[in-house]
């Protein structure tokens, strides 16, 4: 018993320093967490000093950014302003000289078009001021022509197409708001002549065709192509033959590509591929664009195109190939289906019975789009 009562007032006697331990050791572990709260918010301090000097700093490189581009911007306007003045100027010299010389809108010049020989008034082949056509016939180049035995001017270009241009031109001439000038008919064969001409004389806008004009390209050994590579026909043969289109899309670019289908074969595809292997025209990953009976094809995997029932012969269709946001548009019997894809080339693709013709995209096609 005694020992008992021994160790229990051992116990009280201990008592009271081992409180004291507890109350250092608790103050010891306080100053320990104020010490290290401080420590954090002195770097969060200087974390936020050193945020706010570098948002200052990128602040004032952006302005100073800023300001540079807008005087480089003006320094160009002021130049172009200038190169304009002079063009101006140097243009109405030209005229006045070639008024001197007598060269006026009514002159009547005798052509000689590969043969066949033909006239117009200079005011008809001017019509399109800043055309190359114009150009060619304002009078600035009066005495350097080339000239048949007869005193006609020599122009080498296709008959037939410069024919249509010149009887787009005098409807042009007395056209109506009411009764605009009709494009002209072009047949199948002369048709990639023809805007390729169009082109190259720079009437684009004026007789109304616009955008990059393709053309049918590398293609499978099943494939047949015809009408200047304005028609591929898918003969016989096993499984998907492939043909891509020319020249080739560059990225950042929109382009618009019209088209007719002639027959409706097997497999049947029209998009964008990854695919440059004409041998092997496998469904890639990559791929997006339609294939028959209302569906779609994006990142390889079909889905459902909503009001398309597929593709229709002899229908046209219009589609738009935008580089920007990578995004692939189709227009067809009115109804719009839109796929958002990685674009890399255009293509088309079909099996045995399927022909497809290339059409060229006009003003009104955009106007409608």
């Amino acid at each position: 018993m005694s020992d008992a009562v021994e160790q229990y007032a051992a116990l009280l006697q201990s008592f009271p320093a081992t409180q004291q331990r507890h109350v250092e050791e608790r103050a010891a572990l306080t100053s320990e967490q104020l010490s290290a709260s401080a420590d954090i918010i002195k770097r969060h301090v200087q974390e936020s000093a050193k945020l706010q000097s570098r948002h200052v700093t990128e602040q004032q490189a952006f302005s100073d950014r800023l300001s540079e581009l807008h005087e480089q911007r003006q320094a160009d306007l002021t130049h172009q302003r200038q190169q304009l003045q002079i063009e101006q100027e140097n243009l109405a010299a030209e005229k006045a000289s070639m008024q001197a010389d007598g060269v006026s809108g009514g002159d009547i010049l005798k052509l000689n078009v590969c043969g066949e020989r033909t006239s117009a008034t200079r005011g008809l082949l001017t019509q399109a001021q800043s055309s190359v056509l114009a150009a060619k016939f304002s009078g600035r180049w009066e005495g350097k022509h080339d000239m048949d035995e007869q005193g006609c001017i020599f122009v080498e270009y296709d008959p037939y197409c410069f024919g249509k241009i010149l009887g787009f031109l005098r409807s042009k001439a007395i056209e109506h708001l009411d009764h605009p000038a009709a494009r002209p008919v072009i047949d199948a064969e002369h048709e990639a002549q023809f805007n390729q001409l169009v082109s190259y004389l720079g009437l684009e806008d004026f007789v109304g065709l616009v955008g990059l004009h393709f053309c049918f390209d590398k293609h499978g050994p099943a494939i047949a192509l015809s009408h200047n590579d304005t028609v591929a026909s898918f003969q016989e043969g096993d499984g998907v033959s492939l043909c891509l289109l020319s020249p080739a899309m560059q990225p950042g670019k929109v382009y618009y590509l019209k088209f007719e289908i002639r027959s409706i074969g097997e497999n049947d595809f029209i998009g964008v591929s990854a695919g440059l292997d004409t041998k092997d025209a496998r469904i890639l990953p990559e791929d997006a664009g339609w294939v028959r009976q209302g569906k779609g094809l994006s990142g390889g995997r079909h889905i459902d195109c909503a009001h398309w029932v597929g593709w229709q012969a002899a229908e046209r269709y219009f589609m738009k190939i935008d580089l920007t946001p990578n995004v692939l548009y189709l227009d067809c019997v009115n109804e719009a289906n839109e796929l958002s894809l990685p674009i890399d080339n255009s293509s088309i693709a079909g099996g045995k019975g399927t022909e497809v013709k290339l059409l060229p995209v006009l003003k009104q096609d955009m106007e409608n789009y």
